[in-house]
């Protein structure tokens, strides 16, 4: 999958949502066409030469950025992502391997809801993401977000524009008694001016239902979160500069960019239309590593039947170390299985790896309530009893050393309500026992754990 053109249209597309989100009084236009090109900025709030320029084109209905590669100490072009409104369609060039896709903005739409699917379905599922836990003894406070906006009169001329800096603070703080603690200080400085740029903005309306909502992560703990602004908020149009100033370990650093060639001269059309002679690719072609990742990642979900009324769903998720001697999702089909035909419950397998991913997947399949299992050890091993059963051989091997092998557990478990993530039941799990099917007795071990967690909803 192509991620760098799909970080470059989130980008793109993301700017545009910022800026439709700012009132903005409209100026007489001053040009049906505009370049411009911008360099970043080093740390210290300089313009940085030495890293790649990119350039801005504009035209009616259509836009196109260039992204540069340096080579010899040059920037060559690299890459460039067209936007067509006119046409309704979405052109992406690679110009060192000389090749192109097109395609339309359903197409592309299309493409995007199936990645945000899976980026739902597998929330929480990579090794190494723990989510942060609440504070202890907290049951929620305030989270509280400031913008103040600066008195600033500076003004120059830029490019034969009129420029006006504006100067704003985003600050955030948590209260004591919050369930994360909340504290940072961004400073921006803009210089900006009133340009009327034709924009191409491609009605792109997400499905976003399957997406679900972002669980708390622990024991219902959760944060209200106010916003203020202090201050008269000043207009920003069309960025000249932005530097975005952020304090670490009591070091400032500087992040942003600088208009430095800007030009309203006429734009050829060929500019937004594919090149000619090269090789055409197909966004199936860019895409089709989602089916890999999706087996990679363990395979479709489990279809999932309404749940009938007045049961009780259970959502049973597993997270455990990479060398258990067990399919992590056979385990958890065998204790879903236990659970309806023993137990009197409902229950379902759930993808997520994590507890707090398990929370956000669970509303999606009717789950009532989730158990999360969290092995940290789950290992089946050759014992010096079971050296000693292997050379006996037999039955009675097996009885005198508890089996050719050992299986050790240890984690812990705990029974969460949906939605809020309120614990109800939660343990330690520890066992260490012989034998002779790892998957079978691993499955058995944490369907016991299953029962005595159950016993909370009795």
């Amino acid at each position: 999958m192509n991620t760098r053109f799909a970080a470059v249209l989130c980008a793109v597309l993301g700017g545009f949502v910022v800026g439709a989100g700012i009132a903005r009084v409209e100026p007489p236009r001053i040009a049906a066409d505009l370049t411009y090109e911008t360099y970043p900025l080093d740390e210290s709030g300089n313009v940085d030469r030495s890293s790649t320029p990119t350039r801005h084109w504009y035209k009616d209905q259509k836009s196109r950025i260039d992204n540069f590669t340096m080579k010899g100490g040059d920037p060559v072009l690299a890459s460039s992502f067209i936007l067509d409104c006119d046409s309704s369609r979405m052109i992406q060039v690679n110009w060192e391997e000389r090749t192109v896709m097109v395609t339309t903005f359903e197409d592309w739409q299309r493409a995007m809801e199936e990645m945000m699917r899976l980026a739902s379905r597998y929330a929480g599922m990579v090794p190494g993401q723990d989510r942060e836990e609440p504070r202890e003894n907290t049951t929620g406070g305030v989270v509280t977000s400031t913008t103040t906006w600066h008195d600033t009169t500076a003004q120059r001329d830029w490019f034969g524009l009129p420029a006006r800096y504006v100067e704003y603070t985003e600050s955030t703080t948590s209260s004591p008694d919050a369930c994360y603690a909340a504290e940072s200080s961004v400073e921006h400085r803009v210089w900006t001016t009133q340009l009327d740029i034709p924009l191409c903005i491609p009605d792109l309306n997400f499905d976003m239902e399957a997406m679900p909502e972002v669980a708390d992560g622990g024991g219902g703990c959760v944060d209200r979160h106010e916003s203020k602004v202090v201050g008269t908020p000043r207009s920003l149009d069309f960025f000249l500069r932005t530097e975005t100033i952020t304090t670490v370990d009591g070091r400032r650093r500087s992040s942003g960019y600088e208009v430095t060639d800007l030009s309203r001269a006429t734009l050829a059309d060929s500019l937004f239309q594919p090149p000619a002679g090269f090789e055409r690719i197909e966004l199936d072609d860019m895409f089709g590593g989602l089916a890999e990742m999706d087996a990679a990642m363990g395979g479709a979900a489990e279809p999932v039947q309404p749940k009938a009324a007045g049961i009780v769903r259970i959502g049973v998720a597993l997270s455990a170390p990479p060398d258990m001697p067990a399919d992590p999702s056979a385990v958890k089909r065998g204790i879903a299985d236990w659970i309806e035909t023993q137990a009197g419950y409902d229950a379902v397998p759930l993808m997520a790896r994590d507890r707090a991913g398990a929370l956000a997947e669970a509303p999606g399949v009717e789950a009532d309530y989730v158990l999360f299992y969290d092995l940290e050890k789950a290992k089946a091993g050759v014992s010096a009893g079971g050296v000693l059963g292997g050379i006996v051989g037999g039955s009675l091997g097996a009885k005198a050393a508890g089996g050719a092998m050992k299986l050790e557990v240890e984690g812990g478990y705990d029974l969460s309500a949906v939605p809020g993530g309120e614990r109800v039941a939660r343990d330690d799990i520890e066992e260490d026992k012989g034998t002779e099917d790892p998957q079978s007795d691993l499955t058995e071990v944490l369907t016991d754990v299953a029962r005595e967690a159950l016993e909370a909803l009795r």
